[in-house]
């Protein structure tokens, strides 16, 4: 059976993105884990997969923090290499317009100083 397209680009997000997710960890999950809607719109823009959604869920079981961060690692470690605009584009849907202005900031600010 041939692999979707979608599941031809999981791996993990690009060195830049990924470290602009890591770096801001502990924001994000602050900031989400009042969102009911996050995970669903990741997952409706295929950067979660259904196991991926498992694995959340399961975590959410036990507190929304770990849910959370496995919904984020999952996007660092299998997202895509082009996650990064996808995510943002879910977190404006999700109502979370001042997190992901945050982090496209941060993504400028080091993209600017790798530049340097």
């Amino acid at each position: 059976m041939a692999a979707s397209a979608n599941e031809r680009n999981r791996g993990p997000m690009n060195d830049l993105d990924y470290y602009v997710i890591q770096k801001n960890m502990e924001y994000l999950c602050v900031q989400l884990r009042t969102s009911d809607v996050i995970i669903s719109n990741m997952f409706s823009e295929h950067i979660l997969n259904s196991e991926d959604r498992e694995k959340i869920e399961n975590k959410m079981e036990k507190s929304k923090r770990k849910g959370i961060e496995t919904a984020l690692t999952c996007l660092m470690e299998s997202g895509g290499v082009n996650a990064f605009d996808p995510f943002i584009e879910c977190l404006y849907k999700s109502g979370f317009d001042h997190v992901a202005e945050k982090l496209k900031r941060d993504r400028k600010k080091k993209n600017l100083q790798d530049d340097d």
